[in-house]
């Protein structure tokens, strides 16, 4: 090898334009996780990756490291009064910060100290000789809205407003206000058309006569222009309408948030943390102008009831928030497995950072509904007023063609839903890549022996540049004798057909549960979702789909237990 690749990794986070010729001379490379790379492509290099056992075992720190410095800096913001112009801004970027902070934590650890660095993206080589810049880097490949293909924590990282934002929101403010005030129906507005349970109230509301006015969280220009044609003619064509949907996009006036680079932090990287203040800055303004605008459309508002799934980031927060300050009638309805954690900071720290803003909010005008057991309970530890409505996460607002499940075997179906953050975020209490593929490999040494009895079905959604078919066929081709993959059915059905269920804080444990299947926590870092349910017993008339002595013989193997559904009814209030 040359001086320069002995002294050089190459940090791949998109191989997709990479011929084969590259990887037949031996360099230094860096993927996200071993799997990114298949067996001919990892045979002549020095292949660098995380380590699943190193990263878990480090979880738990880096939460408690990113608590720290994410208050510090919202501390460190409370002091400058301008930034009461959004109301409650610590709720508003706590979520934001524990992301940013998490993964840059993340990535500083995992990725292994060379003199230079070459960052690849598809057909984009860049060189650096100091690491925080290609942290920053790597991180601007996913906040960079130029792209359009944006997670929804980095879409308003950047302000990028433009002529033709700026034209679609005052044609749409127009048609808007004209649409509200000469519809005669009842209007119910709901943060999202298809998320969770949100198709189900559409199609529930519509049957009765409402109307539904919904947010579209999309930025793409295509969607955009949809949009505001449907919003068109059914305000030429209509008196009243079934249901009509709505965007909001970043505009290019900013407000004065600039003050906040003098802010300093001891704890973050100085070149990160100037980085990181220009997105606060960002979110800021964002909202600001959002709330602005929602403002004058629904100043004289004839929506009826609002449902939320989320009150997070500057769309649905601000909108939460104008919507509150009209009517008493706003909602935030929870879809996550929101669980106490009594044991230990880190624990604390876990189950607050998935119920802000999904179950919970500072904002008292707020109405928070609870759909299970483990949520009340959450609600309660937290002295928070709220009422009990029905399960409602896993109602359909239709029944699918459904792609039939393949006759059953004899072996009991063990159904594992993975629930994965890119580049690491949210550390501790959501599992990684790399600890992904080591639970899955743990799962199978431990239980493989037994493979005649059972079978592990792998249900995982994409993780751009982590986790895609081609990956997972990479890390599992040669364990198709216990573990299958499968995505071309519904996860409800999957569900339906399974006799037992395993993740690791995904939604679906609570759906598992509800579908009176028994449910268990698993996975690398020390986090226990559901650990106060441990010792619910199954009842003696609940019926499993399995030999007793299989269900045991897994909580045998994993050292772990199953929770059964074996709570008392609860009282609701409020049934959908």
């Amino acid at each position: 090898m040359s001086k320069t690749n002995k002294n050089s990794l190459y940090v791949l986070i998109d191989k997709s334009k990479l011929g084969k010729r590259f990887f037949k001379k031996e360099k230094n490379i860096f993927t996200l996780n071993k799997y990114i790379l298949n067996k001919f492509e990892r045979k002549k290099i020095n292949h660098y990756f995380p380590n699943p056992i190193i990263v878990s075992s480090n979880a738990e720190s880096l939460l408690l490291k990113t608590n720290k410095a994410k208050n510090l800096l919202i501390d460190n913001l409370k002091k400058f009064k301008v930034v009461n112009q959004v109301k409650d801004f610590d709720e508003l970027l706590d979520p934001f910060l524990e992301i940013k902070i998490s993964r840059f934590f993340y990535m500083q650890e995992i990725i292994p100290d060379f003199e230079y660095y070459i960052l690849i993206k598809k057909n984009k080589w860049i060189k650096y000789s100091k690491k925080i810049d290609l942290l920053i880097a790597i991180d601007y490949l996913y906040s960079d809205n130029k792209t359009r293909k944006l997670s929804y924590i980095d879409r308003y990282s950047e302000i990028r407003g433009n002529l033709f934002f700026n034209s679609v929101l005052y044609f749409q403010s127009f048609l808007l206000k004209n649409l509200l005030f000469k519809n005669r129906k009842e209007v119910y507005l709901i943060s999202d058309s298809k998320v969770y349970f949100l198709d189900y109230l559409k199609s529930k509301f519509i049957s009765e006569g409402k109307s539904i006015i919904y947010f579209c969280s999309s930025n793409s220009y295509i969607r955009i222009i949809k949009l505001i044609f449907e919003q068109l003619i059914k305000l030429i064509f209509w008196k009243e309408f079934k249901e009509v949907g709505f965007f909001l996009l970043p505009v290019s006036k900013n407000y004065n948030f600039n003050f906040i680079s003098n802010v300093n932090s001891t704890l973050l990287d100085e070149r990160f943390y100037n980085y990181l203040i220009k997105q606060i800055y960002s979110n800021l303004s964002t909202t600001f102008n959002f709330t602005l605008y929602l403002e004058k459309i629904f100043r004289s508002s004839k929506i009826k009831k609002s449902f939320f799934h989320s009150v997070r980031f500057p769309d649905l927060f601000s909108l939460s928030r104008v919507l509150s300050q009209k009517n008493k009638n706003v909602y935030l309805i929870s879809h996550g497995s929101q669980t106490t954690q009594k044991n230990g900071q880190a624990n604390l720290l876990a189950s607050k950072s998935i119920g802000i803003g999904l179950a919970f909010s500072k904002e008292k005008k707020i109405g928070l509904l609870s759909q299970s057991h483990f949520c009340d309970d959450y609600l309660d530890s937290l002295d928070k007023k709220y009422s009990k409505i029905n399960f409602i996460n896993n109602k359909k607002a239709s029944t699918k063609k459904e792609i039939n499940i393949k006759k059953r075997n004899k072996r009991t179906q063990i159904l594992y839903v993975g629930t994965v953050k890119e580049l690491g975020a949210r550390r501790y209490y959501y599992e990684s890549s790399p600890e992904f593929f080591g639970s899955i490999f743990e799962i199978y040494k431990k239980i493989s022996k037994y493979k005649n009895i059972f079978e592990l079905i792998v249900r995982i959604r994409d993780v751009p540049n982590e986790i895609n078919v081609e990956i997972l066929n990479n890390a599992f081709e040669d364990l198709k004798d216990f573990i299958t993959l499968r995505n071309d059915t519904s996860l409800d059905k999957e569900i339906e057909n399974c006799d037992c269920m395993i993740s690791y804080s995904s939604t679906v444990l609570e759906e598992g549960l509800e579908n009176k299947k028994p449910v268990m926590c698993y996975g690398l870092p020390e986090y226990n979702h559901l650990i106060n349910y441990e010792n619910i017993k199954k009842q003696k008339t609940q019926r499993i789909h399995f030999k007793k002595n299989n269900l045991q013989l897994i909580e045998d193997c994993l050292q772990k237990k199953f929770i059964y559904k074996n709570l008392p009814p609860r009282n609701l209030d409020n049934i959908y």
